[in-house]
């Protein structure tokens, strides 16, 4: 009896971890804020995690990884989500490669471009995708680099 009251605690303990895990990701994911993504929008910008959905491969999953990147770091600053860079690994025309975008909502950065780097060491860097027709554009031309 003793061990299964024990269990329950830690079970339960163990979901509300999860659960404070689950909400810091989710801010995390907003970089800046709401009120920064809106700000790129309002320039033609797509954020990070924007252009990464748009570049990787239809029906496949982009494996973040370095979420927690910089978490609790230059807090007078404001904070640095994910250390300002969305980070992963991702297919891009059937073929695995990492992605690396700055995340300019999280840092007021000027630069907005995203690095592909193949399995076999090939870096290609795209330009800004912008949020319009040119970002199709840009991101076929992305899936012919990594070819």
């Amino acid at each position: 009896m003793q061990s299964d009251l024990e269990f329950n605690k830690n079970e339960d303990q163990f979901k509300q971890l999860v659960t404070q895990l689950q909400h810091k990701a989710k801010k995390i994911k907003l970089g800046g804020g709401e009120k920064k993504i809106d700000e790129q929008h309002q320039k033609g910008k797509l954020t990070a995690r924007e252009r990464i959905q748009y570049l990787v491969d239809k029906d496949s999953r982009f494996l973040e990884i370095g979420l927690f990147t910089a978490e609790g770091m230059y807090k007078e600053q404001g904070g640095c989500p994910s250390g300002g860079v969305v980070t992963g690994i991702g297919y891009v025309a059937g073929r695995q490669c990492v992605i690396v975008a700055n995340d300019a909502s999280a840092f007021d950065a000027e630069t907005n471009h995203v690095t592909l780097i193949t399995g076999d060491g090939k870096v290609e860097w795209l330009p800004e995708l912008p949020k319009s027709e040119v970002a199709k554009a840009i991101i076929e031309h992305a899936v012919e680099l990594v070819r």
